[in-house]
C-alpha cells in the first residue's frame, strides 16, 4: 500500500528534487508577475463591484461618485507601490513587513504584523475563490447550489499545483494571468475608443433604479456624503491586497533579486491602477447597476416599462413586463466586467463568455499569490519558533509543502463556514493587510533615520506620506467595517498573536529543559543518569513465540551485563505451559515470573522496573517489547496494546529506554 501511495505521489507531484536544484526554482520577472500579481490584478475584478455596492446604499443617484472613489484608491495604491519598492531594496532577505517591523519596532510589533498577514493570506484564498464562483454562477446559474463544493475543489487543485513547485505552478498559471491582462486591457481600450467616438452603449441594468437603503436616504449631503464615500473607499481598497506579497517573496526572484522585485512591483501597480480606474469610469458612462442580492429593493424605471415590479409580484409569470423586469435583475447580478463586456460587444456574446471565463480563472488564481506568500511567511515565523518548526521544512519538490497544506485546510474550512459568500467574507478582508502597511511604513521612517544615505530625506518623506495615508485608510476601514465583521478579524489576529507567543514559550522551555550547561558537561561522568556504567536488558514475554525469540536475540546483540525475560502470571495454566516451553528451549536467559493476584499486569510490570531502576541507579535498563505490526486499522481493536500502556507510565524515568521489536503479521501468515 505504501509503495502504491509513493508511486501515486510521484505521478501527481513529480519526482523528488535534490537541494542543489533550489536555485533553479527562482523566478524571472515574466513568471514572477503572474505568480505574485494574480491577487492584486484580480482585485480589479471585484474592487469595482464593492465600490458600486457601497455607493448603491444611497440609491442609483450616488453611482456617479464611483470614478472619484476609484481615483482615491488608485492614489493610495501608487503610494504603497512606491513605498514597497523602497522596502525591496532595504530588506532583500524576504522577511517582508514582518522583518521590517521586527527590526525597527521590536518583536511584539513584528508579531502583530505576522499575525495580520497570516489572517490576510487565508482570507485572500477564501475571498478570491468565492468571487470566482460568483462569476461562474452568473454564467451557469444551475451551479449555484454547488458553489461551496466547487470553491473547495479549486483550492485543492491550486494546492496540488503549488506542491509541484513554485516555478512549475508559475509557468502553468502565467498563461491565464497574461490572458486576463490582454482581454481586460482590450475591453478597456475598445470601451474608451467607443466613449471618445460617441458610440459607447448603455448597460442593460441602467434601466433599474435602486432605492436607497433605510438610513441612507440623505447620504448625498453633508456628513452623510462623507460617511458614504468613506465606506465605498474602504471597500475599494481591496484592490491593494497582494502588494506586500512581492516583498515577502524576494528570495524567489532571479538575481538581481531586489531590482527584479522592484520592477515587478512597478508593473503591477501600473496595471492595477489603469484597470481599476478605467473599469469604474466605463461603468459610470454606461450607467451599469450591480447588485448582489436578487431580493434587493429594486424598482423598474417608469419610462422603461411603465410599471412598478414591486406592485406586480403576483402577476402572471408569463407577463412580458415581469419577464423584462426579471431579465433586468439578472443583468444587474452580473459583475461589472461582465456587464461592460455585454455593453461594449453587444452583438458578440462570445466576448462576454471569454472575458467572464478569463476573469473567473484569474480570480481563482488570485489565491496563488497567497499560496506563495503564506508558506514563506509561515517558514520565517517557524524559524523564530512562533509556529511549529515543521512549517519551515521543504517538501519533495523543494516547496514549503507543510505551509501549503495548512493554508489549504484553513481556507477550505473558512469557505465552507461562509458558504463561499463574497459579501460576508469581504467584511473580514483588507484590515490585516493595512495593519501591515501602516506599521511597515512607520518602521521604514525609523530605518531611514538609522541608515542615512543618498536622498535619505526624500525616502523619509515618502515613508511619512505612506504612513499617514495607509494609517488613515486603516482608521476608515475600522470605522466602516468593524460592526460588519472586521471585529472577527481583530479577534483572530489577537488570538494568533497570543497563541504564537505561547508556542515560542513552549519551544524555549523545551530548549532550556534539554540543554546542558558547562558545569553539567564537566560533571557528566559522575552523574549516573547521564553516564550509566552497565546495561541490563529486560524482555517482556507473554508467551514463547517468534516475536519473543526475535526480541531475545536483539537484546543479546546489545551485549548487556545480563538479560532477563519478564512474564506476568495472568493465567496459571498458560504460565505453566510457558515454563515448560522455556525449559525445553534451553534458553540461557532466566525467566522471571511476577505473581498477579489482582490482575494488574501493567501495574506489576511498572513496579518491577521502577524498583530495579531505584536499586541500580548507575545501570541503564533497556526494556524490549515484542509487538505485532498491525497492517489494518481494524486490527487495533483486536490487541490490548499493553506495551504502549507500560511505556506511557515509564517514559519519564531516567535511565530507562524502550526498544519496540515489531513482527509483521503477514510474515506469520506466510510461514
Amino acid at each position: 500500500m505504501g509503495h502504491f501511495l509513493g508511486k501515486l505521489k510521484t505521478f501527481i507531484l513529480g519526482r523528488h528534487l535534490p537541494n542543489r536544484m533550489l536555485e533553479q526554482t527562482e523566478l524571472p520577472k515574466r513568471v514572477a508577475l503572474p505568480v505574485f500579481a494574480s491577487d492584486a490584478l484580480s482585485s480589479v475584478a471585484y474592487a469595482p463591484d464593492e465600490i458600486l455596492l457601497s455607493l448603491a446604499l444611497a440609491g442609483g443617484s450616488a453611482l456617479y461618485l464611483g470614478p472619484w472613489v476609484g481615483l482615491a484608491v488608485a492614489a493610495v495604491l501608487a503610494v504603497v507601490v512606491l513605498c514597497y519598492r523602497q522596502n525591496a531594496y532595504a530588506y532583500p532577505s524576504g522577511g517582508g513587513d514582518f522583518e521590517v517591523v521586527t527590526s525597527n519596532l521590536g518583536a511584539n510589533a513584528g508579531l502583530v504584523v505576522g499575525s495580520s498577514l497570516f489572517v490576510d493570506y487565508i482570507l485572500t484564498v477564501a475571498v478570491s475563490i468565492s468571487s470566482g464562483c460568483t462569476y461562474l454562477v452568473s454564467m451557469m446559474p444551475e451551479l449555484a447550489a454547488y458553489r461551496t463544493e466547487i470553491a473547495i475543489g479549486i483550492v485543492v487543485f491550486i494546492c496540488l499545483m503549488n506542491l509541484r513547485g513554485t516555478k512549475e505552478s508559475g509557468n502553468f498559471f502565467s498563461i491565464p494571468a497574461y490572458t486576463f491582462i490582454a482581454t481586460t486591457g482590450l475591453l478597456i481600450l475598445i470601451g474608451l475608443v467607443q466613449y471618445f467616438s460617441g458610440t459607447l452603449g448603455v448597460a442593460t441594468s441602467s434601466q433599474l433604479e435602486i432605492s436607497a437603503t433605510a438610513g441612507y436616504e440623505n447620504s448625498l449631503v453633508g456628513l452623510g456624503l462623507v460617511l458614504l464615500l468613506s465606506r465605498a473607499f474602504a471597500s475599494g481598497n481591496t484592490a491593494l491586497t497582494g502588494i506586500e506579497a512581492i516583498s515577502n517573496g524576494i528570495p524567489i526572484f532571479q538575481p538581481p533579486k531586489s531590482k527584479n522585485a522592484a520592477k515587478t512591483l512597478l508593473m503591477l501597480g501600473g496595471l492595477s491602477t489603469f484597470m481599476l480606474t478605467s473599469i469604474l469610469f466605463l461603468s459610470n458612462q454606461t450607467g451599469l447597476v450591480f447588485i448582489n442580492d436578487p431580493n434587493a429593493a429594486i424598482e423598474i424605471h417608469q419610462t422603461a416599462l411603465g410599471v412598478d415590479l414591486g406592485e406586480n409580484v403576483n402577476a402572471n409569470p408569463g407577463d412580458d413586463t415581469i419577464n423584462a423586469g426579471s431579465s433586468l435583475v439578472q443583468a444587474a447580478l452580473t459583475p461589472a466586467i461582465g456587464q461592460l463586456a455585454q455593453t461594449i460587444f453587444p452583438n458578440f456574446s462570445a466576448a462576454f463568455y471569454l472575458i467572464s471565463i478569463v476573469t473567473l480563472v484569474i480570480l481563482f488564481l488570485a489565491a496563488n499569490t497567497a499560496f506563495n506568500g503564506f508558506p514563506t511567511l509561515a517558514s520565517i515565523l517557524a524559524q523564530r519558533s512562533y509556529l511549529p518548526h515543521y512549517l519551515a521544512n521543504r517538501g519533495s519538490r523543494l516547496s514549503l509543502s507543510n505551509g501549503i497544506i495548512f493554508l489549504t485546510l484553513v481556507s477550505g474550512l473558512l469557505i465552507a463556514i461562509f458558504r463561499a459568500d463574497v459579501s460576508a467574507l469581504i467584511q473580514l478582508y483588507v484590515l490585516g493587510v493595512f495593519i501591515s502597511f501602516t506599521l511597515s511604513q512607520l518602521s521604514m521612517i525609523i530605518h531611514w533615520r538609522k541608515h542615512p544615505g543618498p536622498r535619505v530625506w526624500s525616502k523619509i518623506l515618502l515613508s511619512c506620506v505612506g504612513f499617514v495615508m495607509t494609517g488613515t485608510v486603516l482608521v476608515i476601514i475600522l470605522i466602516n467595517k468593524f460592526i460588519h465583521g472586521a471585529w472577527i478579524t481583530l479577534l483572530l489576529i489577537t488570538f494568533l498573536f497570543l497563541y504564537m507567543k505561547h508556542i515560542q514559550k513552549i519551544y524555549r522551555e523545551t530548549e532550556s529543559g534539554v540543554s546542558l550547561t558547562s558545569e553539567q558537561l564537566a560533571n557528566q561522568r559522575s552523574d549516573p543518569a547521564l553516564n550509566p556504567t552497565t546495561i541490563q536488558a529486560i524482555v517482556l514475554v507473554s508467551e514463547l513465540n517468534r516475536p519473543t525469540v526475535r526480541a531475545l536475540h536483539y537484546a543479546q546483540l546489545t551485549h548487556p551485563q545480563c538479560v532477563l525475560a519478564l512474564h506476568v502470571d495472568e493465567d496459571p495454566e498458560r504460565t505453566q505451559k510457558l515454563r515448560q516451553a522455556w525449559a525445553e528451549a534451553d534458553f540461557r536467559t532466566p525467566l522471571k515470573i511476577i505473581p498477579n493476584p489482582f490482575r494488574q499486569t501493567v501495574t506489576n510490570v511498572v513496579q518491577f522496573i521502577s524498583i530495579t531502576q531505584d536499586n541500580h541507579p548507575d545501570q541503564l535498563l533497556a526494556i524490549f517489547i515484542p509487538e505485532y505490526e498491525l497492517t489494518k486499522t481494524s486490527d487495533v481493536l483486536l490487541h490490548s496494546r499493553t506495551g504502549e500502556k507500560i511505556r506511557d507510565q515509564l517514559y519519564h524515568l531516567p535511565g530507562v529506554i524502550f526498544v519496540t521489536v515489531t513482527w509483521p503479521l503477514q510474515d506469520d501468515h506466510h510461514a
